[in-house]
């Protein structure tokens, strides 16, 4: 029959070894979870139209609290 005293033992060496095992795993020289690259293919990229038109207006959102203030939020006419 374990006592108390040995179950105390026993759980704090097993929570010992449990960091430690942490410890090691965040230690191992895994290049995926150091740099976050991925072994993908690149993306194909078509090639660009010359006959593709800018665009007339480019929204810039400069509410940078995500709406926190009270100023409106300006409205584009669509052109008809």
């Amino acid at each position: 029959m374990v006592t108390g005293r040995v179950a105390r033992r026993i759980a704090g060496i097993a929570v010992i070894g449990l960091v430690l095992l942490v410890a090691i795993t965040l230690a191992l020289p895994v290049p995926l979870w150091r740099t976050g690259r991925q072994p993908v293919h690149p993306l194909a990229l078509q090639p660009g139209s010359r006959f593709i038109a800018a665009a007339p207006r480019i929204w810039i959102d400069t509410d940078a609290g995500c709406g926190a203030s009270d100023a409106p939020i300006p409205t584009i006419a669509s052109p008809s």
